[in-house]
């Protein structure tokens, strides 16, 4: 891990967002605005030992991905507010324990679903069948069991069946419609 306090300067200096994990070497740079600088500080995963490469690479993308992901996915969410109240007005419905602190909004608590479920789909577009089925199976069981988001399993498996059905010129942001809806249903 070798951090050095000039990149830091230099990242405030060029305004930029700037991505520094500590599996990394040197800050990643994304050159934004001109007078907005942000700089994301995202520990490793805990490695376990007995633990395979794959589980420890996907360990770290997790972290970092559903932490920037809100920067993509909230957006788009707050353009369907109307329709995530009307769908997740039954919050217990959809999660209990810390999360009605944490998330007290319908809003909040469909945000969460969708950034996990969207870093689903990035692992079932980047790793292998058999290191996806493991991988959904652990996201499935953490949200679930560990942050009690309780329609997590059933809601990231529609999300994946939507996005296995789209056409080539749709986004993922195509398909929040079809997802509020089915929330709506449940």
């Amino acid at each position: 891990m070798n951090f050095k306090l000039i990149w830091f300067w230099w990242l405030l200096a060029n305004m930029s967002i700037g991505l520094c994990c500590a599996s990394c070497t040197a800050p990643v740079h994304y050159p934004i605005y001109a007078n907005l600088a942000i700089l994301a500080f995202v520990a490793p995963a805990i490695k376990k030992p007995d633990s395979t490469a794959p589980y420890n690479k996907i360990a770290n993308w997790k972290m970092e991905f559903t932490e920037l992901d809100h920067s993509y996915n909230n957006p788009i969410s707050k353009s369907h507010v109307k329709q995530i109240n009307i769908a997740l007005h039954d919050q217990k419905k959809w999660g209990s324990g810390l999360i009605s602190g944490i998330y007290p909004a319908p809003l909040l608590i469909f945000d969460e679903y969708m950034t996990w479920s969207i870093f689903s789909l990035y692992c079932y577009d980047h790793l292998s069948p058999e290191e996806f089925a493991q991988e959904e199976q652990y996201i499935n069981h953490f949200m679930e069991e560990h942050r009690k988001f309780h329609k997590f399993e059933a809601f990231n498996r529609t999300l994946l069946e939507l996005y296995k059905k789209k056409s080539s010129g749709q986004r993922v942001q195509d398909l929040y419609p079809a997802i509020i809806s089915w929330c709506k249903q449940q």
